[in-house]
């Protein structure tokens, strides 16, 4: 995701480059049909809340797992995203927003 980075400039410069990378990439080849998007993903693997009284965790508060982050990239290789482009898509079950 796009969330803030604690004490970790380089890392959240690097990101925020990649971000303006992507979108003026898109902007470059659009004309020729290439379309470039970024997927910026959350924590994977991460079990936040999955021990809260031995319950199974609502479906946004689990960590991320890699499926999730392939099923965007097959979804922006498809057909069905065809009219997306230059875009950076946050996959970290809304952790960015907060």
């Amino acid at each position: 995701g796009e969330t803030r980075q604690r004490a970790n400039a380089g890392y959240g410069a690097a990101k925020w480059g990649l971000i303006g990378l992507t979108r003026n990439l898109a902007r470059q080849y659009r004309d020729d049909g290439i379309r470039v998007n970024c997927i910026c993903p959350g924590g994977i693997g991460d079990t936040r809340g999955e021990e809260d009284a031995g319950l199974p965790p609502p479906e946004l508060v689990r960590g991320g797992h890699p499926a999730d982050i392939a099923m965007a990239a097959v979804f922006l290789a498809s057909d069905e995203s065809a009219w997306i482009s230059g875009v950076s898509i946050d996959i970290d079950g809304g952790e960015s927003m907060m």
